[in-house]
């Protein structure tokens, strides 16, 4: 899923969030309401579809814009078993979840998206960048939380997103059903991320398929579900390689 989210007024504070139904204000009367400026929207058509890996993560260090941000591990090496630095809601700042949600019993799939903001995100930082986020979705979608489970940063860390009880808000209707969204901070249509990113993004999928028992044909692009651009041509591309290689490379 790609965002769409204002650019902070001068002196603003960080935007809040909300809940997971298609209720709510009209994004585009939201936005306006707030003098944002529009950014990164993915509507490219779709390509082909496909992939998989295997994969646990340890727990981590708050990001650089958390609250009370103190260091966490380092990403020593690329490859699935790198360590991973992981930040918790509370530590990025999240609010609370919303009751406009359903339950997720099990894990069936996983879908990978980027949030497409390139212009934006230059005035923010990652864990910045997951409240604006979390703020749209729920103040500007009217879901019950941010649509995705985890984020990966820039910063190489993985940040949690709506709790993994809780069905998601990425792919799109039924296709949230038992669906891990993943999605990676940044615009990835011409280019990879950075390799700290990257590494990150490889060794978390790698765990997540471990860890819930995917198999090839459980692992899923955005685009596979609607025609869109993300997660972008270059991570599409590079997501099918993985199921090529079984992440022998990053």
């Amino acid at each position: 899923m790609c965002e769409r989210i204002p650019r902070p007024a001068p002196g603003s504070a960080p935007p809040g969030n909300q809940a997971h139904a298609d209720a709510g204000l009209g994004r585009r009367a939201f936005l306006l309401g707030l003098g944002g400026v529009l950014i990164g929207a993915c509507t490219a058509p779709a390509s082909p579809r496909g992939w998989a890996a295997r994969g646990g993560w340890a727990r981590a260090g708050p990001g650089p814009g958390a609250r009370g941000h103190v260091p966490g591990p380092a990403l020593n090496r690329p490859g699935p078993e790198a360590p991973l630095a992981v930040v918790r809601r509370a530590q990025w700042g999240a609010r609370p979840l919303r009751p406009n949600h359903d339950p997720m019993a099990d894990v069936a799939r996983l879908t990978l998206h980027h949030t497409a903001m390139e212009e934006e995100l230059r005035d923010r930082d990652d864990a910045a960048a997951v409240r604006a986020i979390q703020a749209f979705h729920q103040d500007g979608r009217g879901w019950a939380d941010i649509g995705y489970h985890w984020l990966i940063g820039r910063d190489g860390r993985v940040y949690e997103g709506r709790p993994l009880g809780v069905q998601g808000a990425h792919a799109g209707g039924s296709n949230n059903v038992g669906n891990l969204g993943v999605s990676v901070i940044g615009d990835f249509s011409a280019r990879l991320p950075e390799p700290p990113q990257l590494h990150a993004v490889r060794a978390f999928l790698a765990r997540a398929v471990r860890r819930h028992g995917l198999g090839p044909a459980s692992v899923f692009g955005h685009r596979d579900f609607k025609a869109t651009a993300c997660p972008g041509d270059a991570l599409y591309a590079w997501l099918l390689e993985r199921k090529q290689d079984g992440w022998a490379a990053a």
